[in-house]
């Protein structure tokens, strides 16, 4: 509350509305081979924004409490968010008590865990800022390597934030073949994410230059 509303940064109900239609069209066309029938397969931008804040609205509904903004963090689970490290920020979600216990006592803050404030995730939630008045100087005296590399050893959801260069360095996008070759320039751009072992998605030509497909129109 108070806070400016800030744009999500992918274009999530586009992509989101033409998966539904991919997914809307295979479901159709099932139907047509077992029935002979056809069927209008409709979508809409509007429809996909509303399922992606399914669980919001549905808690809205339900209390009749409009929820507050929250940021980069996640309204239901304490700590769980982007955090700033000294150089750099991560992403850290803490989802159950033992998890948070178990924080605690790694990061040398065992008597946290222990505070009737803190002890159960309902706390946590109801306190979070008490527990951001903790956790957020504490979590700038080292890099964001080690708080990822403490997390990654007990086991806790943890990653750094990535730029956009960082994501197409990153070993695993070349390992799951998520860039490729667009034919214009040496210019590539995002690969298919749904992998198939029969069909897997290739690139069989780039986009057509302008005007080369006016004779075909």
């Amino acid at each position: 509350t108070g806070r400016p509303s800030a744009r999500s940064g992918p274009s999530a109900f586009d992509l989101l509305t033409g998966a539904h239609a991919a997914f809307g069209i295979m479901v159709a066309l099932r139907h047509r081979d077992l029935t002979g029938e056809g069927q209008a397969v409709d979508v809409s931008l509007f429809d996909s924004a509303v399922y992606m804040v399914c669980n919001h609205l549905t808690d809205c509904l339900a209390t009749g409490r409009v929820p507050d903004k929250f940021g980069s963090q996640f309204p239901l689970l304490s700590p769980y968010g982007v955090f700033q490290a000294y150089d750099r920020e991560f992403y850290l979600g803490v989802s159950s008590d033992t998890m948070w216990s178990k924080l605690c006592t790694e990061i040398g803050l065992p008597d946290l865990a222990e505070d009737s404030r803190f002890r159960d995730n309902a706390g946590r939630v109801t306190n979070r800022d008490s527990l951001h008045e903790i956790l957020l100087p504490f979590f700038k005296q080292h890099d964001a390597e080690h708080w990822v590399g403490i997390a990654l050893r007990l086991g806790i959801p943890v990653s750094l934030v990535h730029n956009l260069q960082e994501v197409a360095e990153h070993p695993q996008t070349p390992a799951r073949d998520l860039l490729v070759d667009t034919g214009i320039d040496g210019l590539r751009t995002v690969g298919a994410p749904l992998k198939l072992s029969r069909t897997p998605a290739q690139v069989r030509r780039g986009p057509p230059a302008l005007g080369e497909d006016n004779e075909r129109l």
